[in-house]
């Protein structure tokens, strides 16, 4: 199961990082709920094979390969930088609709 994660997570990273049907951009979701960008997971790839591989729960354990649908915007566990999702905040959107003036 682990070797088939970490497959899933390196065609994600560098060949197909975008869903199909759809286009949607995947995202890494580590086992302690911290999404990665695609330069931070091949920045750290060594580590992620590692922990993925031994389950080490060290915060470099993958647990999903998914696209980030709705909601607020989440940063990087590791960079910190953007990481939007693909239908946005409905939150944000929501109040937007019921501005007066």
């Amino acid at each position: 199961m682990n070797e088939e994660l970490l497959q899933r997570v390196k065609r994600s990273t560098w060949k197909e990082p975008y869903a199909w049907p759809g286009g949607y951009e995947l995202r890494v979701v580590m086992s302690d709920g911290g999404v990665l960008c695609r330069q931070c997971v091949k920045d750290n790839w060594r580590e992620i094979v590692q922990a993925t591989l031994h389950g080490l729960r060290d915060g470099w354990e993958a647990a999903a390969v998914d696209v980030l649908w709705e909601g607020p915007a989440v940063c990087c566990a590791q960079c910190g930088c953007e990481l939007p999702t693909e239908y946005g905040d409905p939150a944000v959107s929501d109040s937007l609709d019921n501005r007066t003036g």
